[in-house]
């Protein structure tokens, strides 16, 4: 594993679906040693309790300046569970050299090992962190536990016992 580090590039939906991506972070965690998430602005807060992932960056501003801002982090994976144009541009701007996304995309040749949806091909029983796995086993990478997981601040816990 040594130094080895993954992106999880998880900017697209809502804050549930950023956190049942997070469940790959675990997976990854099986061949690199550091897991960070590069999610969008108003799931940041949210994503720094996740423990699977090490770090957390937001997607804003130009995708230019959000490349050379990953690069510098000389990541050697990311996966991209919410493909979109921009989402297969930026790890792509990066060179990060592995790039795991959605197939059968215009924009789907940016990534280095591209993954067929399962619900594309009609499964409406898989539960959508497994559909999310099949990108880290895209790579080699999987985990039995699929709860994602979400550590509240003492804050969130007198929050809670006021409601």
């Amino acid at each position: 594993m040594g130094d080895r580090r993954a992106l999880l590039y998880c900017a697209g939906g809502g804050i549930g679906d950023s956190l049942v991506a997070s469940v790959v972070a675990r997976a990854l965690h099986q061949r690199y040693a550091a897991v960070d998430a590069l999610t969008l602005p108003s799931h940041r807060n949210a994503l720094e309790r996740v423990p699977d992932l090490d770090g957390v960056a937001v997607d804003e501003g130009d995708e230019g300046a959000i490349g050379r801002r990953v690069a510098a982090e000389s990541y050697d994976a990311c996966i991209v569970t919410w493909a979109t144009p921009r989402t297969a541009r930026v790890p792509q701007l990066a060179g990060i050299p592995i790039r795991v996304g959605q197939a059968r995309r215009l924009y789907s040749f940016r990534f280095s090992k591209r993954v067929v949806v399962r619900s594309e091909l009609g499964d409406v029983t898989s539960h959508w962190s497994e559909i999310l796995l099949d990108y880290a086993r895209a790579i080699g990478c999987d985990t039995h536990e699929r709860r994602y997981r979400f550590v509240p601040t003492e804050a969130d816990e007198r929050e809670a016992a006021e409601l």
